[in-house]
């Protein structure tokens, strides 16, 4: 069903008119805030879930209007059927990096530009203004709308929003032959050619420019130049040869939970590491294998098949396969 107005919108999702004023009136902010560590230095990234009302209105938004937009080709996140494998393979084989990093990303883009980048795709201005109200949220009392982090819709608005970003990099890479893809917030170029340090010090100089011109802002903090020699890693995987690789410690955290689990139980392994539940643990090592077969599925699929059997032990109990007979 294609959305063209606020009342198809309200008959889609069932949300009563009177919900859906008192959501429009902001006097009470409608999200849930959640912190999630972030690395291993004591920061964390703040998560805001959307109440129930708000979150079917998202859903519905993000279903029937953002799902028909073309991603930008270098553009990796928050698509379904994209996984972050397919935005380090941008840059196999890579000899020299330069990673920069989007400041504030959600909180860079306010309703003003959302309402623009749903103009953008044939919305009417009075419909495109209603809806980046309800996929927006005002900042303290007084402060403008931004996308916050954790609403269904944020990924792909901000995506919109970036996408003419994305058309100036691209172009700004071919023109010195480099590779470039967006990972949400994160910016990655790379070499696989004759490059120094001193190029990548103007290629960031120059990317800072045509940041602030897009309406964002580059994080100072986390300019990261990998030269030859270096771990050259995009999202977590290797990409200093033709294809992607896991990195070691990724195999070998896989490995302690095959072993572990095969040893002494996935119950008595998964209580060991701090998990709540056997399901959450299965659930937990499950990503881990479904990554590594995505990147290397030579080397994961042995380490799958040797996972299900353990894992379909009754109850989490110890089950070891048979030894071979000589």
């Amino acid at each position: 069903m294609e959305l063209t107005n606020l009342q198809q919108l309200m008959q889609k999702t069932q949300v009563s008119e009177t919900a859906l004023f008192d959501l429009m009136r902001g006097q009470v902010d409608p999200y849930t805030e959640f912190r999630i560590p972030k690395g291993r230095n004591g920061a964390f990234r703040i998560i805001a879930a959307p109440s129930r009302d708000l979150g079917k209105l998202q859903r519905s938004i993000l279903d029937n209007i953002l799902s028909a937009p073309q991603r930008a080709s270098q553009s990796f996140a928050y698509h379904r059927g994209v996984s972050i494998t397919d935005c380090a393979r941008v840059h196999s084989p890579a000899r020299w990096l330069v990673k920069l990093d989007l400041k504030d990303f959600f909180g860079s883009v306010s309703a003003v530009r959302v309402a623009a980048a749903f103009s953008s795709i044939g919305l009417t201005e009075e419909f495109s203004s209603q809806l980046a109200f309800i996929c927006t949220r005002r900042a303290g009392e007084e402060g403008t709308r931004f996308l916050p982090q954790g609403a269904p819709t944020s990924g792909l608005l901000a995506n919109l929003v970036a996408a003419a970003l994305d058309e100036s990099l691209v172009l700004f890479a071919q023109h010195l032959n480099l590779r470039y893809s967006r990972y949400s917030d994160d910016l990655i170029f790379s070499s696989s050619g004759t490059f120094s340090r001193s190029k990548a010090l103007r290629i960031v100089r120059q990317v800072r420019s045509k940041v602030a011109a897009h309406g964002f802002t580059l994080n100072e903090d986390k300019i990261r130049i990998r030269p030859p020699g270096s771990r050259l890693l995009v999202l977590g995987m290797l990409v200093d040869s033709e294809y992607p690789r896991l990195r070691h410690d990724f195999k070998r955290l896989i490995e302690w939970h095959v072993y572990g689990s095969e040893r002494f139980g996935i119950a008595e392994y998964s209580a060991s590491r701090g998990f709540a539940s056997i399901e959450s643990y299965l659930r937990h090592v499950d990503g881990l294998l479904a990554h590594a077969l995505d990147v290397q599925p030579d080397w994961a699929a042995p380490m799958r098949q040797k996972w299900n059997f353990i894992s379909s032990a009754p109850a989490g109990g110890l089950l070891r396969p048979p030894r071979e007979v000589p």
